[in-house]
């Protein structure tokens, strides 16, 4: 099987708010404000994971993902049984992760932000 990703394939929001946002962020504002839109952006989809888990997993999933999507959709399921706290709480774990290693990236080409 052949999975290619492009960023057609990806929600825009989660484009915006969770890669170009938080680098805009670093280049303006600097590591300071880059930390409180990482903190502060991962608090909100974290919110909306807890809001509604399963349209949540449905929301972030590329399309290229669809032949996987009930095992997602079933894992999702399976840590819902112990409460949307805890799925909450890996959403955000995940997207503060996810923004820091953009952040530690952007930092090892030598590009600082504002400071």
């Amino acid at each position: 099987m052949n999975v290619t990703l492009d960023f057609s394939s990806l929600p825009i929001f989660f484009i915006l708010f969770y890669i170009i946002f938080p680098v805009t962020v670093f280049f303006f504002g600097g590591k300071f404000w880059a930390n409180v839109y990482m903190i502060a952006s991962s608090v909100v989809g974290a919110m909306v994971a807890a809001a509604m888990p399963l349209a949540f997993v449905d929301l972030v999933m590329p399309d290229v993902l669809e032949p996987f999507k009930e095992y997602y959709v079933g894992l999702a399921a399976a840590v819902l049984k112990y409460g949307s706290t805890v799925f909450a709480g890996i959403v955000f774990f995940l997207l503060i992760l996810l923004q820091h290693a953009i952040i530690k990236l952007i930092e090892a080409t030598g590009w600082i932000g504002t400071e």
